[in-house]
């Protein structure tokens, strides 16, 4: 089975409707392209007290990594919200929240024309007429 390049038509295979979307860009590894480690971020924005919670991924690379320009910030928070969500853990030790050990760092954007399912039959309305970033692993061909 050939990887999703630029250009494809792809679709989540694993869910019940997988939806349809056109692949726009493929990150082969962020932290490569980026010159970023993605781990430190999750860990490092705790100590961003002063900042409201929707701003302590920007504050956090900001201050990491100064010489990022916007739109690669975007880009990297864009992803790090997915990272966090499924690829993120409790550490009951530290009291913090760290990433796995193998956690993704291929990822695609995808622009949805036919919206994928959530955790039913139905098509999920948040994908909509939307760009997400995802996991290019998730990501197949659409034949």
């Amino acid at each position: 089975m050939p990887k999703p390049k630029k250009g494809d038509l792809v679709h989540l295979y694993r869910r019940k409707i997988g939806g349809a979307g056109l692949l726009l860009k493929n990150i082969t590894n962020v932290e490569e392209k980026y010159g970023v480690n993605l781990n430190d971020i999750v860990t490092q924005k705790r100590k961003h007290t002063e900042v409201p919670w929707s701003l302590k991924n920007r504050a956090t690379i900001e201050g990491l990594y100064p010489n990022l320009s916007d739109s690669e910030i975007d880009t990297i928070i864009a992803i790090i919200s997915v990272v966090e969500s499924y690829c993120s853990r409790w550490d009951e030790q530290t009291k913090q929240r760290s990433l796995k050990p193998n956690y993704h760092k291929n990822f695609s954007k995808v622009r949805w024309l036919k919206p994928p399912g959530e955790y039913s039959d139905e098509p999920a309305g948040y994908y909509k007429n939307k760009e997400a970033w995802l996991p290019t692993s998730w990501l197949k061909v659409l034949k």
